[in-house]
């Protein structure tokens, strides 16, 4: 810009000493350039205007640049996030999986657990059925033999009586009918004649 200004600059000096003649004021007061100097002048003028270019292309190069790493930024950064996404997808999934086995394994062994309760209640209930069982037919052998049963225990109840749920906590009967089971079957020894 300013070369081009300067070259008009100085052209229109020469033509206006020419026009007004070497002793005017005006033409005075201009600075006078030879053939050679107007030359050098343009070609300083060329020369800045060529070095402007540079700098301009230089900086064009440097936004060119400046926004393709702002774009390589943004690229990584959401590549980054869609990789934090997906880690975090897979953790709350491998989290999912973790709760679904938990449940799983808590379900089966609240499953397991009926069924031991259910065993015991059906072994319970078959015991107790024997107990009855035994204790009828040992009803049916008193009556028929007429001979008293000795206590099974030192609490005062009769043999036949239910020992497992009215013996004291002490006795060895108390909730125990296995062994009271075992203490009635005891109560039909019955004797072998060996003729």
């Amino acid at each position: 810009v300013g070369g081009v200004g300067l070259a008009a600059g100085i052209e229109a000096g020469l033509s206006a000493s020419a026009r007004l003649g070497d002793d005017h004021p005006t033409v005075r007061s201009t600075v006078w350039l030879s053939a050679p100097r107007v030359v050098a002048v343009r070609s300083e003028w060329a020369s800045a205007e060529r070095q402007a270019a540079r700098i301009r292309r230089a900086g064009q190069a440097r936004d060119v640049q400046a926004r393709d790493r702002i774009a390589r930024q943004k690229a990584a950064q959401s590549a980054h996030a869609a990789a934090e996404r997906a880690q975090a997808e897979v953790r709350r999934e491998a989290h999912e999986a973790e709760i679904a086995s938990r449940l799983k394994a808590e379900e089966t062994e609240r499953m397991l657990e009926l069924k031991a309760a259910r065993e015991r209640a059906q072994k319970a209930t078959q015991t107790e059925r024997y107990i009855e069982a035994r204790r009828d037919q040992l009803r049916k052998e008193v009556e028929l033999s007429q001979r008293p049963l000795p206590p099974l225990c030192s609490c005062g109840l009769d043999a036949l009586d239910n020992h497992v749920d009215n013996c004291a906590r002490n006795c060895v009967f108390y909730k125990n009918p296995q062994a009271y089971s075992r203490a009635l079957s005891g109560l039909f020894v019955r004797a072998i004649n060996l003729v």
